[in-house]
């Protein structure tokens, strides 16, 4: 991931209307203003992030059920890291395989949801992210009249999106995390610049190109530091909480990942939300453009 390279500060610094500065932003910057636009929009945004993650948790859970059973599953999951089966035991080993190949497509359900939901969270907070470049005191349902007849585009945008990466990742997963990466901005573009599916898809691909190490390193980042508050914060409240039936506490685990994933979930759309930003300041001098804009109202 190469360092971005900033123009230089003008003498009066840069100017700061909103939540970030008008310019191209730094990691650091970048998760600020979406920890700021998340706190300041939760109430749109994590009731979405919610249904997102109760939408993947049951696609989870629904497929797993008819595929391996919930007991199973659970029972497999506890051993994990438990004593492998022996190398020579054919017949112990071709079952342990057939397990994980079972686990593995229940999974693939949660997986498919999530790729179509991302989109739709980071195109929600496009417009609160947007609206937080040039005021510290923004509403909410003002920021969204700009959803105002985008919300099928943003939808079948996002269907394309998720189905697209999907493919990707059943062809040896890498084209599935290229294509993540080069349509990352795909939600948002939906959402601010109204175009058809197949036309955003284009866009996001053109605007994320010699861009994209830098989204993958920012995104991952991300990720890692919400997974990191998920899994902590989840084997807390179970280990606090606690059941002894395997199956109780696969749902309980479940159900406390998705509320705290509301909470996460929200955040990462912001994330991605101000990387579309970053990106238009970059390449397409929006920053001026805004500056401009503050000026004028």
């Amino acid at each position: 991931m190469t360092l971005p390279r900033y123009p230089a500060e003008p003498a009066g610094g840069w100017e700061q209307p909103g939540l970030y500065p008008l310019r191209p932003l730094t990691i650091g910057e970048i998760f600020a203003a979406a920890f700021r636009v998340a706190r300041r929009h939760a109430g749109v945004l994590v009731p979405a992030a919610l249904l997102s993650a109760t939408l993947v948790a049951a696609a989870n859970l629904g497929v797993l059920s008819l595929t391996v059973g919930l007991r199973s599953y659970a029972t497999t999951m506890l051993q994990v890291g438990g004593t492998a089966p022996a190398a020579n035991d054919y017949a112990q080993l071709s079952a342990a395989t057939r397990l994980l190949g079972q686990v593995l497509v229940g999974l693939s359900a949660g997986v498919l949801v999530s790729l179509i939901c991302a989109p739709i969270i980071s195109g929600l907070a496009a417009p609160l992210v947007a609206e937080g470049a040039t005021t510290r005191t923004g509403s909410t349902p003002k920021a969204l009249t700009r959803m105002a007849g985008r919300w099928q585009v943003l939808v079948g945008t996002a269907a394309l999106v998720g189905a697209l990466e999907a493919v990707g990742l059943v062809l040896l997963i890498v084209p599935g995390f290229l294509l993540w990466v080069a349509l990352l901005p795909a939600g948002p573009i939906a959402a601010m610049e109204g175009t058809r599916p197949m036309v955003t898809v284009r866009r996001a691909a053109a605007l994320s190109r010699n861009s994209r190490g830098r989204l993958f390193g920012v995104s991952l980042l991300a990720a890692v530091l919400a997974g990191a508050v998920s899994v902590f914060a989840s084997r807390l409240l179970t280990s606090v909480i606690g059941s002894s039936d395997q199956v109780t506490a696969l749902l309980l685990g479940q159900g406390l990942s998705v509320l705290i994933g509301a909470v996460t979930g929200a955040w990462i759309g912001c994330v991605t939300a101000v990387l579309y930003v970053d990106l238009r300041m970059r390449r397409e001098n929006l920053g001026e453009a805004l500056r401009r804009y503050t000026r004028a109202v």
